[in-house]
């Protein structure tokens, strides 16, 4: 995929450009098959979105195609949902850390946010009504529901409660967890997250283990030889 990235963005080119290269060639470049039986898959490669015309026209797939290219292209991206009263999701949009700000990029809308100067909009900056009035007025088709009052980069509500409790520990003991662009690719990478719930389980294993022979030693007083014991003897 990085290969394929280079090809499309230029390495040496600023942010801003690097963003228009991408949404230019998701636009006219090349010609795409119809999503046909994909469309309806669950565990598609996210790489397969950028062959599929009407899957780039939906705001999840058009992301997920966006983040791909960029994130090998140098970039830092990051996803962003808009959620409605309900915390269900209204749309999908991309962040890109240009020149210190997170900007705003709508890939199914092949478009940047901006204001009355031309410069790139934060979601900050789209809370204001007149503000997000200004850089959606000239977007064909855009919905009204697409403002920015409510927004997460994981949305882990939908497990109810268990999701309630959890983001509330994440917001303890990681404060920033939420803004990471890592935690984009987690989810939309799943070559990525196996690979980190391996080694969180393998680490709740060994901590588990590890519990289990203290409480036999010390409440217990059963005792058994250590592994480095039995490698001394060995």
């Amino acid at each position: 995929m990085s290969g394929f990235s280079d090809a499309i963005v230029p390495e040496t080119s600023p942010g801003d450009e690097k963003i228009e290269a991408i949404l230019n060639w998701m636009a006219h470049v090349p010609a795409r098959q119809t999503a046909g039986a994909i469309a309806f898959e669950q565990d598609r490669d996210p790489t397969d979105t950028l062959n599929y015309d009407a899957l780039l026209r939906v705001c999840g797939t058009a992301t997920n195609a966006f983040i791909n290219l960029a994130d090998p292209g140098g970039m830092k991206v990051r996803r962003l949902l808009l959620l409605n009263s309900h915390q269900m999701t209204k749309d999908v949009v991309a962040e890109v850390l240009v020149n210190g700000r997170w900007s705003i990029v709508d890939p199914a809308y092949l478009t940047v946010m901006r204001g009355t100067g031309g410069q790139p909009l934060t979601r900050e900056d789209l809370q204001d009504p007149a503000a997000w009035a200004e850089a959606t007025r000239n977007i064909r088709g855009y919905s009204p529901d697409y403002t920015f009052e409510n927004t997460v980069h994981i949305r882990i509500a939908r497990f109810r409660f268990l999701g309630l409790a959890v983001r509330k520990i994440l917001d303890r003991v990681i404060p920033d967890w939420d803004d990471s662009a890592t935690m984009t690719l987690l989810v939309e990478r799943e070559s990525f997250a196996a690979m980190v719930v391996s080694v969180l389980l393998l680490i709740m294993l060994i901590l588990l283990r590890t519990s289990i022979r203290w409480y036999r030693e010390n409440r217990l007083g059963v005792h058994s030889m250590h592994l480095r014991e039995q490698l001394r003897r060995a």
